[in-house]
């Protein structure tokens, strides 16, 4: 939060309420998407509300509020827009600031690499984010995901920078998150053959 919070912008405080609605839904929609709540996630999760002061709020105590999938990707698009519904309408409202936006991609992600891997429905769910979250802000890059998982089940530290590698469109327009080490692909490979033998 710091990263994109500072104190000297004012904080926690300066982040609009919808802002923190979005972070919870991030992590709630990841629990739903994955099936399974980990203990990391729960964690995160109830971190989440307590960090934000939401515990107790109405919204949070609202069955189908933190787990909303349409709600959270209508809630992505950047601020001051009109965004189209699945049901074919319309809606205008003021959504995220742009850090606000960077940081819900940032714990959506964390959440989701919380159980060292994204399935097909995850990684599906992963790019409509980034397509709402539009083209300036998030790009869809699968090699630097899986890239991610990879790098959290071998127990190296991920850093905020490297979640924003994840999305961020000037590494993607560079060509630098294409780039998979060969220990990374190694490591993949172990990974999905240990997979196979464990079925």
């Amino acid at each position: 939060m710091e990263t994109f919070f500072s104190d000297k912008d004012g904080g926690l405080e300066a982040m609009s309420t919808f802002g923190k609605i979005q972070i919870c839904r991030a992590v709630g929609v990841a629990i739903i998407k994955t099936g399974a709540m980990f203990p990391s996630m729960e964690l995160l999760l109830r971190h989440s509300i307590q960090y934000l002061g939401m515990r107790g709020k109405r919204v949070v105590c609202e069955p189908g509020t933190l787990d909303n999938e349409e709600a959270f990707l209508l809630g992505l698009s950047p601020d001051n827009k009109l965004v189209t519904r699945r049901d074919g309408s319309q809606v205008a409202f003021t959504g995220l600031s742009e850090n606000e936006l960077r940081v819900v991609l940032c714990v959506h992600l964390l959440a989701f690499v919380l159980d060292g891997d994204l399935g097909a429905s995850e990684m599906e769910l992963w790019e409509a984010v980034c397509h709402a979250a539009g083209p300036e802000t998030a790009v869809f890059d699968p090699a630097a995901v899986k890239s991610l998982c990879v790098h959290f089940r071998g127990l190296m530290p991920i850093a905020v920078t490297d979640l924003v590698a994840v999305f961020d469109p000037s590494k993607v327009r560079t060509g630098e998150n294409q780039k998979v080490p060969f220990n990374v692909q190694l490591r993949e490979f172990f990974h999905d053959a240990e997979a196979c033998l464990a079925v």
